[in-house]
């Protein structure tokens, strides 16, 4: 019995624990990857957030072998035709119905004429060139060889690529939030199906690429808690700095956060107060020689520093820093931070913003606020009965609080310039602050530790997880896939969705994408289903 009892632990032990913590990471990865690839086999050619901007930009660039410049460049009149014979979300309408193009309630039933008479401001010029130059030859080669939905669907199969090593990146210092691998585990696997973090990604634009910057800088910000070669990752987090400044501003949100860890550095051995400011100069330093010269251009082009829309029509109207301020209520504390940031970021269908149902919506916003109770319920037992709650390492629960509140406060920032140029906080969506979230989702699972029990931990999480999956197929299979092809029998949905993509992805892939999708779901659940390992 005795030895029939530890061949039973012992193959337990090995189902659970034959995926390393590193090897349960890539397979989030993969997941997220696959679920991409099945998420684009539905998507139309121009659903994502702004996207026929980015195409246009694109385009741009290569037509005239230079950058575009806002407020003077337009629109190239080659992807006219191109965006009238796709269906386009309400708001790409709004710009492009002066060319013939259609919404989804019309495009299916009426015939599409192109008109080139139309003059159109390419609003995306202000971004920099970098992303656009970098995968220039990628979208003039599909576009000229191929067709081009395969141009836009080959940018936007890559961005799912680079936003999958993101979850890498982002998930692999959550091991140590827990003293549980099981609770890492499962930790890990909830950020990872964000719904909105993939939508928020699977479209033409630099999207993918900074978050994939954002989560290196995470990673390499998590792992200075070893304390070796401080110095040559502080060199390091600064030249991606740097770099991701010139991919998207966002980005720009993690220099307050890696200066501020950098200062909680006494308690990585012994780390002393020169040594911190060393490193601080070297990040610094190697962050100002990457991104002054775009710096400079941006300042002698448009006479600041970080140009967009808001800033450039503030700046029209002579406002001030100090206006953008004025406009902060202390009502935003809910409205803005907590309803907007946190509990919009479930689900939405892209550019055409179809909302998520309710229930879903209430069953993500009540477990936050539970986690968010745990967080009180173990700061009030630490404080008042001097009880152990969390995890030994506080240092990554600080960086992922950091991460948070910067690329809030950035939000935010862009918020009220959004309210004092357009009087409005809708040009600062939700899915801004994607940068942030899963470090958050992390924090806030660590948090519910703080009731002391096991179980409701177990379920919260399984509900968690739960509402990610089902939101995000729901969603996208009943409600996305019938508005965008204006059609309620599966074979009209089929075949409409399929005459506007590639031969791949396409809706003919979903189902065998679906199988290796539920692969690798059971084999990450089995994973982390098994033996509670401790350090």
């Amino acid at each position: 019995m005795v030895l029939q009892s530890s061949l039973m632990q012992h193959g337990e032990e090995s189902i659970g624990s034959r995926i390393s913590w590193t090897g349960f990471c890539f397979c989030l990865c993969a997941l997220f990857i696959v679920r991409g690839l099945m998420l684009l086999c539905i998507y139309p050619p121009l659903e994502g957030f702004d996207e026929h901007q980015h195409i246009a930009y694109l385009a741009y660039a290569n037509e005239n072998r230079d950058a575009p410049h806002y407020g003077v460049s337009r629109m190239p009149k080659s992807l006219y035709s191109d965006f009238a014979q796709n269906p386009n979300p309400v708001y790409g309408c709004e710009q492009l119905a002066a060319i013939g193009a259609l919404p989804y309630s019309r495009f299916w039933a009426e015939p599409k004429n192109v008109r080139y008479d139309a003059d159109i401001m390419l609003y995306s010029a202000f971004y920099h060139p970098l992303y656009y130059r970098t995968i220039g030859p990628l979208y003039g080669f599909s576009r000229s060889r191929i067709d081009f939905r395969f141009a836009v669907y080959a940018i936007r199969m890559l961005n799912i690529f680079l936003a999958g090593f993101s979850i890498l990146f982002f998930t692999l210092p959550f091991r140590a939030l827990f003293d549980s691998e099981r609770f890492s585990k499962l930790t890990a696997l909830a950020s990872s199906l964000v719904p909105i973090y993939l939508v928020y990604v699977a479209r033409v634009g630099s999207d993918a690429a900074a978050l994939l910057i954002c989560s290196l800088i995470f990673f390499l910000l998590a792992r200075m808690d070893d304390g070796h070669a401080l110095r040559l990752k502080a060199l390091t987090i600064g030249v991606l700095l740097g770099v991701g400044s010139m991919v998207r501003v966002s980005v720009l949100s993690f220099l307050p956060v890696s200066i501020l860890f950098c200062v909680f550095l006494p308690s990585v051995h012994g780390v002393g107060t020169r040594q911190r400011l060393g490193y601080v100069s070297v990040l610094l330093v190697s962050f100002a020689a990457v991104s002054f010269r775009s710096f400079a251009w941006d300042m002698h082009t448009y006479g600041m520093i970080l140009p967009g829309q808001e800033s450039l029509a503030i700046a029209r109207e002579g406002k001030s820093l100090f206006g953008i301020l004025g406009a902060a209520r202390f009502s935003h504390l809910w409205t803005f931070f907590v309803k907007k940031m946190i509990f919009s970021n479930l689900w939405t269908s892209g550019w055409s913003f179809l909302p998520v149902p309710r229930l879903f919506h209430s069953i993500f916003a009540a477990i936050i606020l539970v986690c968010a109770g745990g967080g009180s319920a173990g700061l009030a037992r630490s404080i008042f009965l001097r009880q152990r709650v969390w995890s030994p390492n506080g240092r990554l629960a600080l960086l992922c609080a950091l991460t948070w509140a910067m690329v809030c406060g950035g939000v935010y920032l862009h918020g009220l310039s959004s309210l004092v140029a357009y009087r409005s906080v809708i040009y600062s969506p939700s899915y801004y602050a994607m940068p942030g979230f899963l470090p958050l989702l992390g924090l806030m699972l660590m948090m519910l530790q703080g009731y002391g029990s096991t179980r409701l931990w177990r379920v919260m999480v399984g509900i968690l997880i739960a509402t990610f999956v089902i939101t995000e197929w729901y969603c996208l299979l009943f409600l996305a896939a019938p508005y965008w092809a204006q059609a309620s029998a599966l074979r009209d949905i089929y075949s409409r969705l399929a005459s506007v993509h590639p031969a791949f992805p396409a809706p003919l892939f979903f189902l065998p994408l679906g199988a290796v999708y539920l692969a690798i779901l059971a084999v990450v659940l089995r994973s982390a289903a098994g033996p509670d390992l401790r350090n």
